[in-house]
């Protein structure tokens, strides 16, 4: 599995998987597979996840529990289904742990889905307006 580190390639800081980079240096290794995200150590977490989940030795269920916590602490806006896809937990444990969470941060009235969309959480005022509409 290749290492997610942050700051980009000519500048590597430490972030997911760093300490297999620091593990192959004394072994005189030239070549490390890794893939550079540009940003902080949270925006290395997201694609950390993801590829941690597609390789041979998958998370407990305790890591990608906690995992999804984590998502919800800083990507609260993102739909149960997709933090439910990124860390290998179902859509209804992303909902429950959303209910329990103590982030004090407002909720969004919207959330993004897979797909990228925004949508709202609640469409009843979207048919209302649709109803306005179409009645005259």
């Amino acid at each position: 599995m290749p290492e997610v580190l942050t700051g980009g390639a000519a500048r590597p800081e430490e972030g997911h998987g760093a300490h297999r980079l620091r593990a192959a240096l004394p072994r005189g290794e030239e070549y490390v597979e890794a893939w550079f995200v540009e940003g902080t150590g949270e925006d290395a977490f997201v694609p950390a996840v993801r590829l941690n989940s597609q390789h041979g030795l998958p998370l407990s269920q305790a890591d990608r529990t906690a995992a999804a916590e984590r998502f919800l602490s800083t990507r609260s806006q993102g739909s149960d289904r997709r933090i439910a896809g990124s860390t290998g937990v179902s859509p209804a444990t992303v909902a429950a742990l959303r209910g329990r969470s103590s982030v004090s941060e407002a909720q969004s009235n919207a959330r993004a889905g897979c797909d990228g969309r925004v949508r709202p959480l609640n469409a009843a005022e979207g048919r209302r307006r649709a109803v306005r509409f179409l009645a005259g």
